[in-house]
Formats: C-alpha cells, structure tokens, sequence
C-alpha cells in the first residue's frame, strides 16, 4: 500500500527569511487578510476577569493592524531570549506562550529567531487567527507547567490585578523555564493616553524593575535581560524590561 506523503508547513522555510522585518510584515499581513478579511474570522471574549482594565478589547481592537507593522515591541525582548545559553539548544522544541500578542506579527517574529511555530500559542481576548486562543491572562485555559518561556509584551499595563495576571503566568511556566515581560508606555501621562480620548489601561504604575520582578516574588531565578529606565532618570521614560528563570522548587537561585 502506498502511503500519503504528509504536507509539510511552509513556515520552517520562510522563518530565516522572516528576520527581514519586510519579510515577516508581508506575511503577517497576507494572513490578516485572509483570517480576517476573507474568512471573517475575528472572534472576541464572550467575557472577560473583572481585573482586566476598562477599554482594554476596543482600544487593542483599534490597534490589531498597527501592531503588525510594530514587530520591535516583540523583538525587543525575543532577541536576547533566543540566545540565552541554556534555552538557545533547545529553542526549536521549547513550548512558548504569547500573551496579548494583537496579531500573528510576534508569534511570527519567534519564529524567525528559531522557535518552531507549532510549539508557539497565542492568546488574547480577541483574535482573528487559529493560532491564537481566545482567553484571558487572569485565568488563563493551561494546565500547570505547560511552557518553557511565557511573554507578556505591553499587557500588565491593561490590568487592575497584576499579581493575579503574574501569579498566573508562574502557574504556567515550568520550574527553569523564562519569562519575558515589556511593560510598554501606557502610564498616566503618556502620549498614548494624552492623544486619546479615553483611557486604555489601567492606573497601575510601573516606576521601576523592581516593581514588576516584586510581582513574581520568591520565584524570581537568575536575571538574564533587563532595562529599567527609572536608574538614570529616576521616572520611567520608556518600557521596563526583563527576562528572568523561573524557579519553582527553590528560592533565588541562579
């Protein structure tokens, strides 16, 4: 008996050349269309944690295009993941979870730095793409322990509980796996909030590194990527960034 060849994914070809930020935008927008557009996929949260801040769905509706074409917010912390010594031999098998992604642009930028696309998951309390769960990061659909590196680019910023978000996040992630968080800009007399005419985040105020790594405790393992704006200027002037181990069994270690 013959056996049926299996397809095989286009992505592991393209993911190198994705490292063109030309490259991963063309693809990117290609299937937004056809997601989209074309199969009128866009599904939101039916509902969503009390502790997800007022305006959150509409004003990331409004934003799901713009964040394809501003691939640096995810780059900006999956550059130096990719080449953390002891996850860079394991990248293509480490199970990744994106959350708040907007649209497929930072699951595909992970995919340009190694990680296998079908080990990545999304989820979003809105989405037009099958890679991507509808879900909410206060209580996330995941068992314990299911992936090695957890991102959170520019969403705490979108919460009233972030310990909750972060305690779920750690519930997540395995013992020595990574997280990877961005705060991004949205703080009470930011741009964003100035050039808008409601409020798209939350009140809460991340003035330093300390602050967010406070979020996670005791399982806050060796730091292996961090900014803190707020060393040099003393208020923050731009995202607070880290990537951390995550430890489980342990306290502080390295």
């Amino acid at each position: 008996m013959t056996e049926t060849p299996q397809r095989r994914s286009i992505f592991p070809r393209l993911s190198r050349l994705m490292l063109i930020v030309e490259v991963l935008h063309a693809v990117a927008v290609a299937r937004y269309l056809y997601f989209h557009v074309l199969r009128r996929g866009t599904k939101v949260a039916d509902q969503s944690h009390e502790s997800v801040a007022a305006n959150t769905v509409m004003h990331n509706m409004k934003g799901v295009r713009r964040s394809i074409r501003r691939v640096g917010r995810s780059a900006v912390l999956i550059r130096p993941l990719s080449i953390i010594p002891r996850l860079q031999r394991r990248v293509p098998d480490a199970k990744v979870l994106s959350i708040g992604p907007r649209s497929e642009a930072e699951l595909l930028c992970l995919a340009s730095h190694g990680f296998r696309l079908r080990n990545v998951t999304g989820v979003d309390l809105l989405s037009y793409s099958p890679r991507i769960d509808i879900g909410d990061m206060h209580a996330l659909q995941y068992a314990d322990d299911s992936f090695d590196v957890v991102i959170a680019s520019r969403v705490l910023g979108y919460s009233d509980a972030p310990e909750i978000a972060c305690a779920e996040m750690l519930r997540v992630t395995r013992h020595d796996g990574y997280i990877a968080i961005n705060t991004g800009d949205l703080q009470p007399d930011s741009a964003t909030n100035q050039n808008l005419d409601y409020k798209p985040g939350s009140d809460q105020v991340y003035s330093s590194l300390a602050a967010i790594l406070d979020l996670f405790g005791d399982h806050v393992g060796h730091v292996h990527f961090s900014n803190d704006p707020s060393v040099e200027t003393g208020k923050q002037r731009g995202p607070i960034l880290v990537i951390f181990r995550v430890t489980k069994n342990q306290t502080g270690a390295n």
